[in-house]
């Protein structure tokens, strides 16, 4: 899997990033065996920065539009 950072928004101690993702569907995710489709998805982390470190992070990725991508749908 690799991501990509394509915005990135920063204020006090959270930084809200779009990002997508993409990889290879190489094992059973969500109940969906191995289909070794490529795929791409975009969605939305937030992360809470405490001491230069994350301490939280919340994340929201397309899961629906995946799922739909991984069973053969490409709409």
């Amino acid at each position: 899997m690799r991501v990509e950072i394509l915005q990135a928004v920063a204020e006090d101690d959270r930084v809200a990033v779009r990002v997508r993702w993409n990889g290879t569907h190489q094992g059973r995710f969500r109940g969906l065996d191995p289909t070794g489709r490529r795929v791409s998805i975009e969605g939305m982390v937030i992360w809470r920065i405490f001491a230069g470190r994350i301490a939280k992070r919340w994340a929201v990725p397309d899961t629906g539009w995946l799922l739909r991508r991984l069973q053969g749908d490409r709409a």
